[in-house]
């Protein structure tokens, strides 16, 4: 998502980065007036991979 706003000429300021301790991978934009906008959506983890919340995978 962050590849295709920077496309339109979006400004990115930060990230995209992954924050394990939270499961997230976040950004941040600006809009036309200077307003900051956190993006944020959840890891993914490879199958087998032990997910933030100490599951394999397997939603609680």
């Amino acid at each position: 998502m962050v590849s295709q706003l920077s496309h339109g000429k979006v400004q990115l300021i930060g990230g995209p980065m992954d924050v394990p301790v939270i499961g997230r991978r976040i950004a941040f934009v600006t809009d036309t007036v200077g307003t900051v906008i956190e993006l944020s959506g959840p890891l993914t983890s490879s199958p087998g991979e032990q997910g933030p919340d100490n599951s394999r995978g397997t939603p609680r």
